[in-house]
């Protein structure tokens, strides 16, 4: 840069000299005599100093030497009036970059009057420089020399330079990591903002579900999934020990194998204590025991209890382990989960209740149906006896265990909406009128709204205590379906309750026995009853000659009041 920058001062001198422009050159050669000078100075400097750090003695020297030739030179240019005085201006400001405003003001004050005399006194070229024939040419060699000294300054230029540029990094890497750490809040607060959305949500989902299983799912995999882990668990306290109840990632074996005591390992611990554990690979292996019959290995492990406001211990335990992203499970996982496990709580304990009140209820109508058959003797004992032949019947079609079960409730309530049949129909000692008949059918419909609030009772029960009156040729109430268009379950009970009513005594008639009811039954074969059921009904009784068919009740009864 600075070969450069005297080349292009040296080229300029030349150019001026071989046009004949002798007061050029005289200009030129003050202008360089000065330069010699600032060189000169700056040799000896440097030898005494080595470099000129800003703000040194001898850093302020040379740069008021600089701004006495650069001043002079304008001067002689064109004196005050010239428009050279810019080129002072513009040159002290390259060259007197790094010193205070004080000592550029000064040294340019000075530089004027200095050269005020010399451009009296001087030489007859010096006074008597054209401007037209001087100004334009100088002004590439007052820029070359300003930038020449500027470069000789080397060491303190690069200096000051290389400070403001790590001072510009600095405040640009600060600017960054602001930006950075402001984004990754405003990311944090998103993620908090849709994780508690979905609690919110998931509190309502929680508070709808009335099965215990679909609501213990659904703990375990929201766990998991917003947890971000490979693996959950929902441990409820049964006795003395742990029993998963729900998991997901977790083998079967380990499944039936981990049944951690209460108030013994890590997690039985906790339904002791009622506080949180979080551990990691960098805590050891001591935290490990009590887990060993979990067969995927542990590397990071969160546990929370599963507790209730108004509960002194927890129910249980909710887990989640090996964190897919990230080492250890930070506060904010915990601080989630635990509210997690607080509403799975809260539902718990809804749930339980609330099977409660509907075991109640349940129990109120069973009541209610026994009544009804205690105003009328002949129909004691008819409920039981119905639920007996249909749960019967149930099993021998190799219907699953959960339909049979569905089966016996609904036989058990087929005939409760006759809460609301007047007694003087109900217990009409002979054959009912036309309009007496349809206030009996409508009792099929009155159960309804009597077991419409028991909603863990499914929708099937509801079809079989409606529909149980229908025939299978389509004559029947409330609705006249037929053939498959009746749930089976419906089917089962009609059949049922039609075996008992014959075979039961009524005010006007004597009971028909059991091989007689089943004669006059396959009379309607195809009619009334389904054929398939009815042929797998008769095969519930022994057939032997000459003696009625008989079913043993014994067993029977023994099953549908157990």
């Amino acid at each position: 840069m600075r070969l450069i920058l005297v080349l292009g001062g040296g080229l300029v001198a030349v150019s001026a000299i071989m046009t004949g422009d002798k007061q050029v050159g005289s200009m030129l050669g003050w202008g360089a005599a000065g330069s010699a000078l600032a060189l000169l100075l700056l040799a000896l400097l440097s030898l005494k100093d080595g470099t000129f750090p800003p703000g040194s003695t001898s850093w302020k020297i040379l740069t008021g030497l600089q701004l006495l030739v650069c001043a002079g030179l304008a001067w002689c240019s064109g004196g005050a009036t010239s428009p050279a005085l810019f080129l002072f201006l513009y040159l002290s400001i390259i060259s007197g970059l790094h010193c205070e405003p004080w000592q550029g003001l000064a040294t340019g004050i000075l530089a004027a009057v200095i050269w005020f005399f010399i451009g009296f006194l001087g030489p007859v070229p010096v006074q008597n420089l054209s401007f037209f024939g001087a100004s334009v040419l100088a002004m590439p060699v007052f820029g070359c020399f300003g930038l020449l000294v500027a470069a000789l300054q080397g060491g303190a230029l690069a200096e000051l330079l290389g400070e403001n540029s790590r001072k510009l990094e600095q405040a640009y890497a600060a600017t960054r990591q602001q930006a950075q750490e402001r984004e990754r809040r405003e990311q944090e607060l998103y993620e908090n903002q849709r994780k508690l959305a979905g609690l919110i949500n998931l509190s309502q989902q929680l508070s709808s579900i009335r099965q215990p299983d679909q609501l213990l799912a659904m703990v375990a995999r929201t766990a998991k999934e917003e947890m971000n882990s490979a693996l959950s668990m929902v441990l409820l306290v049964h006795g003395q020990e742990l029993r998963v109840v729900c998991s997901h990632g977790i083998s079967q074996l380990s499944v039936e194998a981990f049944r951690p005591r209460v108030g013994a390992g890590p997690l039985g611990g906790i339904v002791v204590s009622g506080k949180s554990l979080r551990f990691s690979d960098a805590d050891g292996e001591s935290w490990r025991e009590g887990l060993e019959e979990i067969r995927e290995r542990l590397r990071t492990l969160l546990a929370v209890p599963i507790q209730s406001p108004h509960e002194k211990l927890p129910m249980g335990v909710l887990v989640v382990g090996n964190l897919l992203v990230g080492s250890r499970y930070e506060s904010e996982h915990e601080d989630f989960l635990s509210l997690l496990a607080t509403d799975a709580a809260i539902a718990i304990r809804n749930l339980s209740l609330y099977a409660e009140v509907e075991r109640s209820y349940f129990e109120i109508i069973q009541a209610l149906a026994q009544a009804i058959e205690a105003k009328d003797p002949y129909t004691s004992g008819h409920v039981a006896r119905v639920r007996t032949y249909a749960t019967r019947l149930a099993k021998a079609l190799g219907l699953p265990a959960e339909e049979v079960e569905l089966i016996a409730k609904a036989a058990i309530l087929h005939d409760v909406g006759k809460i609301s049949i007047p007694d003087k129909v109900l217990m009409k000692p002979g054959a009912l009128s036309e309009e007496e008949f349809e206030i009996m059918k409508s009792h099929v419909e009155n159960a309804l709204h009597i077991l419409k609030d028991i909603r863990s009772l499914p929708p099937r029960v509801f079809e079989m205590v409606l529909y149980h009156h229908e025939r299978y040729d389509g004559g029947g109430y409330p609705h006249g379906l037929k053939g498959e268009e009746i749930p089976l379950g419906a089917q089962i009970i009609g059949l049922a309750d039609t075996f008992d009513a014959m075979t039961s005594d009524r005010p006007y008639r004597k009971g028909f026995s059991a091989d007689e009811a089943l004669n006059r039954m396959e009379e309607a074969m195809g009619t009334q009853f389904n054929p398939r059921l009815l042929k797998a009904f008769f095969g519930l009784f022994e057939f032997r000659a000459k003696k009625p068919l008989t079913l043993n009740l014994r067993q029977e009864k023994g099953e549908g009041e157990g």
